[in-house]
């Protein structure tokens, strides 16, 4: 196989942000979010799969010459009036590993979807919607308007969501830096790690230890099977808590709000079995 045989590129002028549409059914994708007034698609195999990779895609990681030559040459890409559209080949090529990276003008919409794949968005998006049966996700910048998110099996790192949020995964590790609108959560199994909550969050699990570092206004509903619940609360914000948890114990350690106190956040936690705390972050 040459080089020419294992990478492709393939430019596109555009103006403005776009709209991006990729499927990977197995690999990694990258959307690279920059200044720039072209959207660029590299597409290769993979034939050095990291061992993150590795192990998301099993034993068969690395692509033979053959396959890969021809995943490549048949995978899709196509683009008109600001709208991306990238698909990897299906049929007996599906299982071949691609990467693909699309660097795309800011603030451009993503649209992802794929089998056995790892997900990364760098730079500001306008939008995004993951669709995808087990890997990764990792958005390392904001989401400026919405973002829904459907996953079996992973792990999604995602930066500040600035605009509404329905997030449903299976058992998974979730990590979310900010929400600065309001949100739905829904998890099977894991552990759910939040940073900063300015809004309105409804979180749901299964089973699992959730950490809230800073809660600082809104309404924060959790409810979980057996887990561990920790919540820190934004030095000189005044909140009410109601917690319950049948099998551990549930703490409040806040002053209750005073008076005419203007009450900026309110909790409402509950674990079948696991201890709640609430405290300073």
């Amino acid at each position: 196989m040459t080089d020419n045989d294992s990478r492709r590129i393939d430019s596109f002028a555009c103006s403005g942000p776009a709209d991006i549409q990729a499927h990977l059914q197995c690999g990694e994708l990258l959307v690279e979010l920059v200044d720039t007034d072209v959207v660029a698609v590299v597409i290769s195999a993979v034939t050095d799969p990291d061992r993150r990779l590795r192990d998301l895609l099993g034993r068969n990681a690395e692509a033979d010459t053959e396959a890969a030559a021809a995943a490549v040459r048949k995978t899709k890409t196509h683009f008109t009036r600001g709208h991306l559209v990238v698909q990897a080949p299906n049929g007996r090529l599906k299982s071949v590993p691609m990467r693909v990276v699309v660097r795309a003008p800011l603030r451009s919409k993503v649209h992802l979807t794929g089998g056995a794949a790892r997900f990364t968005v760098t730079g500001p998006a306008a939008d995004l919607l993951a669709t995808w049966d087990s890997g990764d996700l990792t958005v390392a910048d904001s989401v400026a308007g919405s973002t829904k998110v459907r996953l079996g099996d992973g792990r999604v790192r995602l930066g500040a969501l600035l605009g509404g949020a329905d997030l449903r995964i299976g058992t998974a590790t979730l990590e979310v830096g900010r929400f600065a609108a309001s949100a739905t959560v829904t998890t099977g199994s894991g552990t759910v790690e939040f940073g900063t909550i300015e809004a309105d969050v409804v979180l749901t699990t299964g089973a699992g230890t959730i950490t809230v570092a800073d809660a600082a206004a809104g309404t924060l509903k959790i409810k979980t099977g057996p887990g561990s619940i920790r919540i820190g609360v934004r030095d000189g914000v005044s909140a009410r808590a109601d917690l319950s948890s049948r099998g551990g114990t549930a703490r409040n350690e806040l002053p209750a709000p005073r008076g005419s106190e203007r009450v900026g956040l309110t909790i409402d936690a509950a674990s079948t079995s696991g201890d709640i705390v609430v405290t300073r972050a």
